[in-house]
């Protein structure tokens, strides 16, 4: 595209999509007078625009799913226009941010909509967000009740995490606290019969007597 229709291009962008004065102002304070290196080398900087769109090294689950949901409606959709760039960071070793170029009209819209959502929200998928939290959980209770070698480590872990579901309401691992995971423990019913235990032992996974209290399951 020759300069002068890019640049008339631009402008009509400017006029009708009020993301565009936001994003250049607020690429101007990120960067002030030193513009991102792009791929496509210096002279493609000042055409890219900065987005609010970032995650790093240190992004927590929502963000991370924020950002999942950002690179499939925005990278993947306009991948000539929109780009992910990765710079280093003292503090986070690494974060990446959205960048748009300033004459694709369609990826601005799109870029305005998302930052409308967030600005609500702050969350673009409550669905995926809940997957990643279970998924989290179900990872840190499996650390946390022992790893259990046996074929029904699987199958204990989700009676746990359905028990403080259930009882505590919890939904992630923020819920969750070491006295709960131990009294479910002492609670749901769990695999004892792979090892040999002599009189009063306590239970490798709830720590009471299996001849007193220790709630039991059949092993396939």
């Amino acid at each position: 595209m020759a300069m002068g229709a890019r640049a008339r291009r631009i402008k009509r962008i400017r006029d009708i999509l009020p993301i565009f004065d936001e994003l250049e102002e607020f690429t101007g304070e990120v960067y002030a007078d030193n513009l991102f290196t792009s791929q496509e080398g210096w002279d493609a900087s000042p055409l890219w625009l900065a987005t609010p769109f970032t995650h790093n090294r240190d992004s927590e689950l929502r963000e991370e799913c924020n950002w999942e949901v950002l690179s499939e409606n925005l990278t993947a959709k306009f991948p000539e226009t929109v780009k992910e760039l990765r710079f280093g960071d003292w503090g986070h070793g690494w974060y990446e941010r959205i960048y748009v170029r300033k004459d694709d009209a369609m990826a601005l819209r799109e870029v305005q909509e998302f930052v409308g959502a967030l600005s609500g929200y702050g969350v673009l998928d409550e669905s995926r967000v809940s997957a990643a939290e279970s998924a989290a959980l179900t990872e840190y209770l499996s650390h946390e009740l022992g790893g259990y070698p046996g074929d029904g480590e699987d199958a204990y872990v989700a009676r746990v995490q359905q028990h403080l579901f259930d009882v505590h309401s919890v939904c992630s691992t923020a819920d969750v606290s070491q006295d709960m995971i131990i009294k479910a423990k002492q609670t749901v019913p769990h695999p004892y019969d792979r090892w040999d235990y002599g009189d009063g032992e306590e239970c490798y996974y709830c720590t009471l007597s299996p001849s007193a209290k220790c709630h039991t399951v059949q092993q396939p």
